[in-house]
């Protein structure tokens, strides 16, 4: 199933949850708040599935130059291109093993080899070092010369990359490392802002001694209990209130911990994907960066938001 149609699938699934809910007369807060949610829903699934698919061409790049190597053995051994293609599909190249085998049964379907050959380059069209590397190998069978030099410069070519590759990310080990801790670090300041100076400007507002006219309760006190569009923001944020009991909708510390923990969440996932970008040269590589920064900023925040 491709990432379409489990795309359109999840919308559907969440769209009909949303028209359930209605249905059955849930809180028309909890709608709302379950409304702005659904696009931060679906972009996490199709970021999920494109670093799925990234994590699978990534693996198939890895071993494709074993395959070429093989198949370069192949053909000096005198074996034409597509009999070398069915020996070597019996390899074991991990996850590279299934495309393969696909090609090889195009070929004894006696579908032609170019027909193949694109075949498997559309498939695994998001690579431009294999999609290159196939074109390559096609011309260099149709026009005929020493194929088993060509693809063994192939291979090498590709190791050199995948070498530059690693030695590039050990050197922006070093800025991955500074983005992780500039997010801890505005956690730890978050955090100590929720737990020491809310209370004393609660404290203040009770006493009626807030100085220079400082801001006395929550900003949006005005849209308790209203639904007006207005309003969207500040609804949203009472349902993170009730949902994680930071207090009550007319309290400043509602309306400060919903802020802040918003504020990491944005902050981790788009941290995330700077990181991937750098480190992989691929924005979507910074998925799992972004899901262990929106985890941790999400469990630490809300755990010390919690404590009395």
């Amino acid at each position: 199933m491709n990432q379409r149609k489990v795309s359109f699938l999840v919308l559907a699934a969440l769209l009909s949850l949303l028209l359930l809910l209605f249905y059955l007369g849930v809180d028309p807060y909890a709608l709302l708040a379950f409304s702005i949610f659904l696009p931060f829903l679906l972009a996490i699934q199709y970021a999920f599935l494109k670093f799925l698919r990234f994590r699978y061409l990534a693996a198939c790049e890895r071993s494709f130059p074993n395959f070429l190597r093989d198949l370069a053995e192949a053909r000096r051994s005198g074996l034409n291109l597509i009999e070398a293609i069915k020996l070597c599909s019996r390899n074991d190249y991990g996850t590279l093993s299934k495309e393969v085998k696909k090609l090889k049964d195009q070929l004894s379907w006696n579908i032609p080899l170019h027909e193949a050959l694109e075949s498997f380059r559309s498939r695994l069209g998001k690579s431009s070092v294999i999609a290159y590397a196939t074109l390559i190998l096609e011309q260099a069978e149709r026009s005929g010369g020493n194929v088993s030099l060509i693809l063994d410069s192939l291979a090498d070519n590709m190791e050199s990359l995948k070498e530059i590759e690693a030695e590039t990310r050990a050197l922006m080990r070093t800025h991955v490392t500074s983005l992780y801790a500039i997010f801890f670090i505005f956690l730890g300041i978050s955090a100590a802002l929720i737990r020491f100076l809310v209370p004393l400007v609660q404290t203040q507002v009770a006493a009626e001694a807030m100085p220079f006219g400082m801001l006395a309760g929550s900003p949006c006190s005005a849209c308790v209990g209203k639904s007006e569009a207005s309003c969207l923001i500040c609804n949203f944020y009472f349902e993170l209130c009730r949902l994680f009991h930071f207090g009550s909708e007319s309290e400043l510390a509602c309306y400060m911990k919903s802020l802040f923990l918003t504020m990491i969440l944005i902050m981790g996932a788009s941290t995330g994907v700077v990181i991937g970008q750098i480190a992989e040269f691929r924005a979507i590589a910074g998925f799992k960066h972004s899901l262990i920064l929106v985890l941790a900023g999400f469990f630490i925040f809300v755990s010390l938001s919690m404590l009395k």
